[in-house]
């Protein structure tokens, strides 16, 4: 006999889920949402200009100011090629997993399309596409992806909310960088402590608020975080040290709160910039954190010891202008970061790695191409100074050039010996930030897992061209 099925209604099935499951359901209708409205009320401005072009002048005009009064669609987009010197980390190999101790290799750090809708002073639409190290040890090209899609809705000037699929995040200044818009050629990685494990590029489907309270900003998030299938993290546990789980769908806590002490640093945006090239005259001093319950492990099958992530930050960032015109601009950022990821746990990471794979020769930590330990358990301390010069050539319009270095300092619990990685370089903006091109220096250390402190350090340069349309 054939069972027939029953229908559960709505609340019922609703009530029936957790916690965490109700704030991901929400999340994901939320999200939803976001989607169709965005796409409605794009094609519902397109509808209108062709309809209105066929109106008289006058009023076309005044229809099109009132339009433009309430509605605005802006696209913009930006790429940043590399061109890189590689010192490889010792048993890195290349597609035929032949040993190379050094890789000459061009690729693409960042491709990013935006699509930002704008309706009366209240709500706002963010979409955005893109994809990350487009280089030979990918294998294949990999294809661009849905990065933003998440909306706004402005309260007053000290409350705003949002939902969607977003890099909204808390922590510190650079947990939420500006790409495009950084002083160092690349992002401090310290500074991503979770990302392309339970993120995509930094990217979760959240629920947020933010506002500015005179010259306080605040912003406060609950993230969903992604489970590895999605990720595609293959985490290796131990007895001895902590490693991410995905075994509960636990949300993720985050905030970052700054105080502006000169001029109001303009922040209705998710990211920060590394810097404002002398627009304002900034000292902010902020603080955050991120937690996540039951968020790590270490053990055994049928032994595992669960432990929470809490990570807390605070940071210091100045920029001046200064000099005849005030053509010449000094910046600092100063940034500290106390994270507690569970015993022991470490991360090598290498940016847009050069090589395909690595066979250890050693106890080596480093992993493969130019990896280091970059993110762990343990104190941390990032330092980024700059100075940009005054225009050299303004006859022919040759634009500024800006000097950077600093690095980041690491006090890993994992590790017997310090993690210290220099950089320097220099920005010449031809034309603000649309068209930059930077040479970056990076050193490196090679770090044992037994203690040895010889076994030298490795170099990196990278030149990126970055044009922003």
């Amino acid at each position: 006999m054939k069972k027939e099925r029953t229908q559960d209604t709505f609340p019922t099935l609703f009530s029936t889920l957790t916690l965490e499951g109700k704030f991901s359901y929400v999340t994901k209708v939320t999200f939803n949402v976001i989607f169709v409205t965005f796409l409605f009320f794009a094609a519902n401005l397109n509808a209108q200009d062709g309809a209105e072009s066929d109106k008289k002048s006058e009023k076309k005009e005044k229809v099109t100011t009132e339009k433009e009064s309430f509605a605005k669609l802006k696209f913009s987009g930006s790429v940043q090629p590399w061109f890189r010197y590689t010192q490889l980390n010792p048993g890195s190999f290349d597609e035929n997993e032949v040993q190379q101790d050094e890789s000459y290799n061009v690729s693409i750090r960042r491709f990013r399309l935006y699509g930002k809708l704008s309706l009366g002073e209240r709500w706002k639409f963010n979409a955005s596409v893109g994809v990350n190290n487009v280089n030979r040890s990918g294998r294949s090209i990999p294809a661009p992806q849905l990065l933003d899609l998440y909306g706004t809705y402005k309260v007053s000037n000290a409350i705003n909310i949002g939902a969607g699929k977003s890099a909204w995040d808390g922590l510190s200044r650079y947990t939420a960088p500006s790409t495009s818009n950084l002083l160092f050629t690349d992002i401090p990685i310290v500074a991503q402590p979770t990302v392309n494990i339970t993120d995509k590029i930094i990217r979760n489907l959240s629920v947020f608020v933010f506002g500015d309270l005179g010259k306080l900003n605040y912003r406060f998030i609950v993230k969903s975080p992604y489970d590895f299938e999605a990720t595609g993290f293959k985490p290796k546990y131990s007895e001895t040290t902590a490693q991410f789980t995905d075994d509960f769908s636990n949300p993720e806590f985050t905030s970052y709160i700054k105080y502006d002490f000169l001029d109001k640093e303009t922040s209705t945006y998710h990211v920060f910039k590394g810097t404002h090239m002398g627009k304002h005259k900034l000292l902010s001093l902020g603080f955050g954190f991120k937690y996540r319950n039951d968020a790590m492990k270490k053990g055994s099958e049928g032994n595992w010891e669960y432990q929470d992530m809490n990570l807390f930050a605070g940071d210091l960032f100045f920029e001046y202008p200064f000099g005849y015109g005030s053509d010449h601009v000094v910046t600092t950022y100063l940034g500290y970061y106390n994270y507690d990821m569970g015993d022991n746990y470490l991360r090598s990471v290498g940016i847009n790695n050069p090589s395909y794979g690595w066979t250890n020769p050693g106890d080596l930590v480093n992993g493969r191409g130019n990896g280091y330990p970059a993110i762990g358990s343990g104190e941390s301390v990032m330092l980024q100074l700059g100075y940009l010069f005054p225009e050299f050539n303004t006859k022919h319009n040759l634009g500024r050039v800006q000097w950077y270095g600093g690095g980041q300092y690491s006090n890993f619990d994992a590790l017997t010996q310090d993690v210290v990685v220099i950089n320097t370089g220099l920005n010449w903006h031809l034309d603000a930030y649309k068209t930059k091109i930077s040479l970056d220096f990076q050193n490196r250390p090679l770090i044992s897992g037994n203690g040895v402190t010889d076994l030298g350090r490795k170099n990196m340069v990278v030149l990126q061209y970055q044009f922003k349309f």
